[in-house]
């Protein structure tokens, strides 16, 4: 997540002065000592706190030129990024050259960095001498880049390649902190799957894997969805759609789950149904659809800022840092030791002035992107709605041979229009209750949106 626009914004909050001559941003005493940073990020990883220990790493590396500081920083960075920390890392590897040593797994992730930021800047020379430190090309990260060049070529030939080698990486015994690139894998394997319109491969990656994870990344939910939806298990497929509304998805706010659900409703002319899901999206959205129309800026509506567009995703998440910042911040006092919460302290307020600063210029592009995604899918809506109910006297359809009970149907209709989903046998229990917020991980497979076709009705 950290660029060096960052890197150069601290750079300014530290050394610009008020007019009187004092400092705007006053560094203390004790962090101009390595050894206290030091210090202070072994207590932030051993105490569970990964953004503010990525966020003294970055410090370190940005105040202090000595090689072992510089080289404890990117151990703790490259570590974190290991055990899944979701933010993009690599801008902090551009400042920094040194001769990795110590542990292979660290040796060659700093290399390969090193080598592919080279790389892309076309700076050939210095890549290849980062490539011949690698200590072999089956190095599991190197082999993901591949299959990433691969899959970006888009052929049959490169999507084979990249399907071939993480497959590779999925059964290699990848050791101890791998398991971030384990999920990495998993999902690029997916969605090639899903690209091919291999539906059922791409969806039992989900199942048997991804959507077990804790915790788990709401958009695999989604994509999900997408391969029960191709497969014709629409009730399977709306039940993945509703976990979206739990509070572990509550960070991104996705406007394709109406587009699904809209399209799930016309294969089975569920008209009140889709009535029942516009309204609820107009409850949601109506008033920044209404202010749009007025002319009014996106950014007065805060929700549009976490729309998720694909375009904002660094407001995302920046969104997502700062809230998390603050949670562990809460733990200062209680976790950390007497003498380094003063600089904890400091660490965790300058970082969210910091955040704070870049999320204003990028909720700007992430609200604009929202605001004109926010308009296509309301009109996508308005004319669906009149889709799903021409389906519903579609001849082909019409007069198509039905097995389902009228109860059934009526029954289907009923809980959809509810928009909630319906329990459904899982593993020796049942869930009794519409989901609600947060959820139990047993759970996440157990929803279904219970639906039946009422086209020939």
């Amino acid at each position: 997540m950290k660029t060096l626009g960052v890197l150069f914004l601290l750079l300014s909050l530290i050394s610009t002065a008020h007019a009187d001559g004092a400092w705007k941003g006053e560094i203390p005493k004790q962090a101009q000592d390595p050894k206290a940073w030091s210090a202070l990020l072994a207590e932030l990883r051993q105490n569970g706190m990964p953004y503010g220990a990525m966020a003294a790493s970055a410090r370190m590396l940005t105040f202090f030129n000595e090689l072992p500081v510089k080289e404890t920083a990117y151990q703790a960075v490259i570590e974190l990024v290991d055990q899944g920390y979701p933010f993009p890392t690599g801008a902090l590897f551009i400042p920094g050259d040194l001769e990795a040593r110590g542990d292979s797994g660290f040796v060659n992730s700093y290399n390969l960095m090193k080598y592919v930021l080279n790389h892309e800047k076309g700076m050939d020379r210095w890549a290849k001498q980062y490539y011949d430190k690698l200590g072999s090309e089956s190095f599991p990260k190197y082999q993901f880049y591949l299959a990433i060049q691969s899959y970006a070529q888009g052929t049959p030939e490169g999507l084979n390649l990249a399907v071939e080698r993480l497959r590779k990486i999925l059964v290699t015994d990848k050791g101890q902190g791998s398991g971030a690139l384990a999920i990495k894998s998993a999902r690029t394997l997916a969605r090639i799957y899903f690209e091919r319109k291999q539906y059922d491969k791409s969806l039992d990656i989900y199942r048997s894997f991804l959507l077990k994870m804790n915790p788990v990344h709401p958009s695999d939910w989604l994509e999900a969805a997408w391969n029960e939806y191709y497969l014709k298990n629409y009730s399977e497929a709306l039940g993945m759609v509703y976990n979206l509304e739990s509070r572990a998805a509550s960070r991104e706010v996705s406007l394709e789950k109406y587009t699904l659900r809209a399209l799930i409703y016309r294969e089975n002319c569920a008209v009140q149904s889709a009535q029942a899901m516009i309204g609820s999206f107009d409850r949601d959205f109506g008033a920044a659809l209404e202010g749009l129309k007025q002319g009014e800026s996106p950014r007065k509506y805060p929700i549009l800022s976490r729309v998720e567009t694909g375009r904002g995703s660094s407001a995302l998440q920046l969104i997502a840092a700062i809230d998390d910042l603050h949670g562990e911040s809460t733990h200062i006092q209680k976790k950390l030791p007497e003498a380094i919460r003063p600089l904890a302290q400091y660490l965790y307020e300058s970082e969210d002035k910091m955040l704070q600063m870049e999320l204003k210029s990028a909720s700007e592009i992430a609200s604009n992107a929202a605001a004109e995604l926010l308009v296509t899918t309301s009109e996508q809506l308005k004319f669906m709605k009149y889709d799903v109910a021409r389906q519903k006297y579609n001849p082909d359809e019409v007069f198509t041979q039905t097995s389902a009970h009228p109860m059934d149907s009526a029954m289907g209709s009923a809980m959809d229009s509810m928009d909630a989903p319906s329990p459904s046998p899982a593993e020796g229990f049942k869930v009794n209750w519409p989901q609600q917020g947060d959820f139990w991980r047993n759970e996440r497979l157990s929803f279904k949106g219970r639906i039946t076709s009422q086209c020939n009705n």
